[in-house]
């Protein structure tokens, strides 16, 4: 098998917490999403670092935890607009990841051989997996029955 090198897992938060963050992000953007910022969202510890993670794999904040214009984009967006920027969002930061799959045609399978690749095995590797057809499904990306 070979290994694909990734700076970091690909996101395993579970959708309902990434779509309470995004509405509170909708709602006020702070200038940088530090601890103090998820703990006013009583995140827990983990949940806060993996959020961040999500954040910093998707290219929506810095290594400074700055958002980016994209997550400003993203949280202003609404319908076909969000949808569009999703599907960017997916395209450019699981490359690595999707390299030479379609996702209309790849099975559950390959996609969790893939995770497990990049580092994400077990229970982490079903969480990504579960994100990832999450994200893809609210992108209404075509993905297969398989």
């Amino acid at each position: 098998m070979r290994r694909r090198f990734l700076d970091r897992l690909p996101p395993y938060l579970t959708y309902a917490t990434w779509r309470r963050l995004l509405e509170a992000l909708g709602r006020h953007m702070p200038s940088r999403l530090d601890r103090s910022y998820f703990d006013g969202l009583k995140f827990s510890g983990s949940t806060a670092l993996t959020a961040r993670g999500t954040l910093l794999f998707l290219g929506l904040i810095n290594a400074s935890n700055e958002p980016t214009e994209d997550l400003h984009r993203l949280v202003q967006s609404e319908g076909e607009g969000r949808r569009a920027l999703l599907r960017e969002t997916i395209q450019r930061s699981y490359q690595t990841v999707l390299e030479g799959l379609e996702l209309e045609r790849a099975t559950s399978g390959q996609l969790q051989e893939r995770l497990r690749e990049c580092g994400a095995d077990g229970d982490i590797g079903r969480k990504c997996l579960s994100f990832l057809l999450a994200l893809a499904k609210d992108a209404e990306m075509p993905l297969s029955p398989n």
